[in-house]
């Protein structure tokens, strides 16, 4: 089982980790601590903006509801043959919140162990308690991941930002990178009676330029139809980027809607 200094590597000289009472030490006399939540604080420098507390209550409430639940059985197929029932492998989930998706593919794999790595320390306080084989850390993954070289057989960026250079980095000679974007279409019947941001048109033209030293090895197109009540439909909006620009206070009130739920989920090899 994977523990947070067989996994974390000291993010300002890459040295091994131990630990020692609650702080993990490195070599070098780096010394970053435990919360006592259980996961362990990577920052070095200012902090990157990221999900403040409401954001991240209203995704935890949200995802519960099951709406994305496709979304996460997509994933657990994915997982499935990418990792072809090896004994052992670890995921890591990069800017993964919450931790809604690494314990759902956990569930369902008992030889995988995951580490999760998000700049909200409000995020890591819920999903260093989600699973016993998931290991959480708060980091810039703008800046680096703070994960040894080739020590990861899948990388989940779901909703998240992008660092290929670091991914490539971390991922073993035969690990798989799955990156989940929203489609054009995700969410649009929203976007006509409530102020969110849109989808940028050239969104995948982008994620594959990112990618282009990976080879790109399959995509998955998901679209379903799904009714939202009028709270889920403020918890989808005040958990995304839409909710640093609006409150909730500032949203029309919005009678239960039926909406599309689009994403691309694209596997990326070295």
């Amino acid at each position: 089982m994977v523990s947070l200094d067989s996994v974390f590597i000291c993010p300002v000289c890459s040295g091994q980790f131990t630990l020692v009472t609650q702080s993990l030490k490195c070599e070098s006399g780096h010394s970053f601590d435990i919360a006592r939540q259980g996961y362990v604080s990577l920052m070095t420098g200012s902090s990157p903006k990221s999900d403040t507390r409401e954001m991240v209550q209203a995704r935890h409430w949200f995802l519960s509801q099951g709406v994305y639940e496709p979304i996460t059985e997509a994933l657990v197929s994915i997982t499935s043959l990418v990792l072809n029932n090896r004994d052992s492998a670890l995921i890591a989930d990069l800017g993964g919140g919450t931790g809604w998706y690494s314990r759902y593919i956990l569930d369902r794999f008992p030889t995988l162990d995951g580490v999760l790595v998000d700049a909200s320390p409000f995020a890591a306080k819920i999903a260093a308690k989600v699973h016993s084989r998931l290991v959480v850390g708060t980091a810039d993954l703008w800046s680096s991941i703070p994960l040894s070289d080739s020590s990861v057989d899948l990388a989940l960026v779901i909703f998240a930002p992008r660092n290929p250079e670091e991914i490539a980095r971390i991922l073993n000679p035969d690990g798989t990178c799955v990156v989940v974007t929203p489609g054009k279409h995700h969410l649009a019947e929203l976007r006509t009676v409530v102020p969110m941001l849109g989808i940028e048109p050239d969104k995948e033209a982008r994620l594959f330029e990112q990618f282009s030293t990976f080879h790109h090895k399959a995509s998955t197109e998901l679209d379903y139809k799904v009714v939202l009540s009028s709270e889920e439909i403020t918890s989808v909006v005040a958990m995304g980027p839409s909710a640093f620009h609006l409150s909730c206070e500032d949203l029309p009130a919005v009678q239960p809607t039926e909406v599309t739920v689009s994403v691309r989920i694209h596997e990326f090899r070295l």
